[in-house]
């Protein structure tokens, strides 16, 4: 599974820039580390740092899922109010992780057969133990994404109702 484009969001609304990112502040529990914040024991459902009209955001899990899609965004001044905009990423460094250990991982039970091949043995039923855990990494990778995907929808459906009184279009 390669690494997932980023995706926009963008919300016009007609409120000065200030009472947006006020908004964003009073309905984000804000946390000293947007990353590494533990969020236990907090009722707020997205997490996250505003400040200087720029924001981060993510939703407050009580497990860890770096695959988790997060949002960067801003608010910035329009002619009719302001705009929320933002980017979700994916970080870059866990993708990087993963594809190394897929890739060690590959490289390994490549290694193995390929040395099974030049002594003229057949493999050894050793080498199912790779294969499995490359299955069950794969598994664990997908649900993470589906996860990732559903943190993204519900950070869009949070913004969605947080400026619905005031969105333009």
């Amino acid at each position: 599974m390669l690494r997932r484009p980023r995706t926009g969001v963008r919300i016009d609304v007609g409120v000065p820039p200030a009472e947006a990112e006020s908004r964003l502040r009073q309905a984000i529990g804000l946390v000293r580390s947007f990353l590494l914040s533990p969020t236990w024991g907090r009722t707020e459902e997205i997490v996250g740092q505003v400040k200087d009209m720029r924001f981060r955001a993510r939703v407050r899990h009580g497990y860890s899922n770096g695959l988790t899609r997060l949002l960067y965004g801003r608010v910035i001044s329009t002619s009719r109010g302001s705009r929320i905009e933002g980017e979700f990423r994916t970080l870059w460094w866990v993708v990087l992780i993963l594809r190394t250990f897929w890739l060690l991982l590959f490289l390994s039970i490549l290694a193995h057969l390929l040395d099974v091949l030049r002594r003229g043995q057949s493999p050894s039923p050793a080498i199912f133990v790779p294969v499995l855990i490359l299955g069950l990494l794969m598994g664990i990778e997908a649900m993470a994404r589906r996860m990732g995907d559903r943190d993204e929808e519900r950070i869009r459906s949070f913004l969605s109702r947080l400026f619905a009184d005031v969105s333009i279009g």
